[in-house]
């Protein structure tokens, strides 16, 4: 079964929220080394999430957050190589 060796959550609400970009950056600088799975669900909110979905809006915020130049940049900086799961 192919895995990463940890699950790393940003969290929904408060201090932890995962549309806020600074706690990405956290997350990014304080990573230690090994293979990880950053819990997250970014995307377009559709007419189909927009019916099903309480979590609508924060999804369009997260996919803005991970798709800034600055975060892959630092990503990079820290020796992070962001892959996608086929590549687990």
């Amino acid at each position: 079964m192919r895995m990463a060796e940890k699950l790393v959550t940003v969290g929904y609400a408060g201090f932890g929220n995962k549309s806020n970009p600074e706690n990405w950056r956290r997350i990014l600088r304080n990573l230690p080394a090994g293979t990880y799975e950053i819990y997250c669900h970014p995307a377009y909110p559709d007419e189909t999430l927009q019916r099903w979905s309480v979590y609508r809006q924060e999804r369009a915020q997260e996919l803005a957050i991970l798709r800034q130049k600055e975060l892959g940049d630092l990503a990079r900086d820290v020796g992070i190589e962001i892959v996608s799961f086929d590549a687990i």
